[in-house]
């Protein structure tokens, strides 16, 4: 593995074979990294076929991933219908149909990351931070009204710039305030997505 790659949790790999000995049964690799599949029982993935090899192909997990790889077998591997190239990683995704020897067909199955609730924990993030944009308008057009029933007529024009001075700088610093608040959250917020998708406490 590569230095600074991230390495993120086993996604669960469930084989279900589609045609071949065991029809209609599934295996599921819960606690597997590595699935060596052959026609003997010394493989975690036995198929009692003549047409596959004693050592056939091996389903890994390499950092982010399931990849397969054809380990030399005599009749061949492929997934989809594309012919695997000896020693060559091929990556798996969910619902790939995969052919060991001549006939042996089998569907993989790895459960993928709920997108939906990633999308809503996004949306929950932007919702909030549209909230504090327009509390910040708020308080903003509150002080504006406010200044503008304090002042009183006949003011001189260095008394009406001072107080526009000030006025500015209140904003500029209200502005800033809430700028920082929102990159502390947000950073807040990063590092909690990454502890959880890095599996990192």
């Amino acid at each position: 593995m590569a230095k600074g790659d991230v390495v993120m949790e086993r996604r669960p790999l469930t084989l279900c074979m589609e045609r071949g000995p065991g029809e209609g049964k599934s295996f599921v690799a819960t606690q597997l990294k590595r699935v060596t599949i052959g026609r003997t029982r010394t493989n975690k993935y036995p198929i009692k076929d003549p047409t596959v090899s004693q050592k056939h192909a091996v389903i890994e997990w390499r950092v982010d991933c399931w990849v397969l790889v054809d380990v030399g077998s005599s009749n061949g591997t492929d997934v989809n219908g594309k012919v695997l190239v000896e020693n060559e990683p091929v990556r798996l995704r969910n619902g790939d149909l995969v052919r060991f020897g001549n006939a042996i067909k089998v569907r993989v199955q790895i459960e993928e990351e709920d997108e939906e609730e990633e999308e809503e924990e996004v949306e929950e993030i932007e919702e909030v931070e549209v909230e504090e944009v327009e509390e910040v308008e708020e308080a903003e057009q509150e002080e504006e009204m406010e200044e503008e029933e304090d002042e009183e007529p006949g003011m001189t024009v260095e008394e009406w710039f001072e107080q526009e001075r000030q006025r500015i700088v209140q904003i500029v610093h209200a502005r800033a305030d809430a700028t920082i608040l929102e990159m502390k959250e947000s950073a807040e917020q990063l590092k909690k997505m990454y502890r959880e998708h890095a599996g990192v406490d």
